[in-house]
């Protein structure tokens, strides 16, 4: 069951991931195409008018009316035109390293500035009015965005927490206070989730009340409980991710979290230890050697006999490690309690 229930929230963080990719897609090219309409839309282009005003500000009267003004509105897009044309050279050598022709990289650059400006033309020509609902879609998207990342930050174990009394914690006590608080949290996401469920219910019964004309986004016409939904999917879906957490955390499955995790590479993380590690000592220390652990250990009961008179005792080796010494050189003097008597009788 819990690899039934690991796989399905596998499944929808992908399903998540994907659609937090699409969506943001989405928005840049709107975004994308709403400020290009803005800006080449109408008989006076706003990129030509701000260009004129920023030639002025460097001496150069340009403003309507004045003797220039005309010149400036002819001549400001061819060299808007070199401009973007040369950027784009740049961007295609750089792309390929340098390893591109100079010649080569510059027509690419100008294809791509005519094809582009040509798009941006075709697009000014389908949508005289602009992009009205592009605002309001961004709006959308991003709340979605929003929401839904926050549940995928749940499944990375990503989302704020504070550890700083969880680290002072006993050792069996941690299980406990895992679970303690993954199930407040989830708690804390199921309140939220009921909240929000009331405010859908609310902008739903607005629309149907209104026969669709009351509760839709101005210039998208598009259900506010549509785009609200995302609030009570996203929190049903991290109370569900962290009432798993706090099962695995009593369970003692969940792995800790690392604090550098996607914050830097393993090289400063190895960097790091190195240097809060404490330091070697100085103090020298005696080398210990092992003890032998194949010498048969002879069992108590074992007696060794005793030698008979006049018999030649010998000693066994010892079973003892000990460090080589050296032994004393012909004529040194003994050690105490070795000393002789004068007539080679020992005292």
């Amino acid at each position: 069951m819990t690899e039934q229930l690991s796989r399905l929230n596998r499944v929808v963080y992908r399903a998540e991931r994907a659609f937090v990719a699409f969506a943001l897609l989405v928005m840049a090219l709107v975004v994308f195409f709403d400020v290009a309409h803005r800006t080449f839309s109408g008989e006076r282009s706003k990129g030509v008018e701000s260009f004129i005003k920023v030639i002025g500000w460097f001496g150069p009267d340009l403003t309507e009316g004045q003797p220039g003004h005309a010149t400036a509105l002819a001549v400001v897009p061819w060299v808007a035109f070199v401009l973007f044309a040369g950027l784009g050279w740049a961007a295609v050598r750089a792309a390929t390293r340098g390893g591109m022709a100079h010649v080569k990289a510059a027509g690419l650059g100008i294809l791509g500035t005519a094809a582009v400006y040509g798009l941006v033309q075709l697009l000014v020509r389908m949508l005289p009015n602009g992009l009205i609902w592009s605002q309001p879609l961004a709006l959308i998207l991003t709340l979605w965005v929003g929401f839904i990342g926050a549940s995928m930050a749940t499944y990375e174990h990503k989302h704020l927490k504070v550890e700083a009394v969880v680290r002072h914690v006993p050792p069996h006590l941690k299980k406990y206070v895992g679970l303690f608080s993954a199930l407040l949290t989830a708690t804390f996401c199921f309140a939220l989730m009921w909240v929000s469920i009331r405010y859908v219910r609310f902008s739903y019964d607005e629309y149907q009340e209104t026969g669709g004309q009351g509760g839709v986004f101005v210039g998208l016409e598009v259900p506010k409980y549509l785009a609200f939904l995302a609030l009570p999917l996203s929190f049903g879906v991290m109370a569900a991710r962290f009432f798993g957490v706090g099962v695995l955390a009593y369970q003692g499955k969940l792995a800790e979290d690392d604090p550098l995790a996607g914050l830097v590479d393993d090289a400063t993380k190895q960097a790091f230890a190195a240097a809060t590690a404490p330091p070697p000592s100085d103090v020298p220390t005696e080398a210990v050697r092992p003890i032998r652990d194949d010498v048969p250990e002879r069992p108590v009961s074992e007696k060794r006999p005793k030698a008979a008179v006049g018999d030649i005792v010998t000693n066994r080796p010892s079973e003892v490690v000990t460090d080589r010494h050296a032994a004393p050189a012909d004529g040194d003097a003994p050690a105490d309690g070795d000393a002789h008597d004068d007539d080679g009788g020992a005292r």
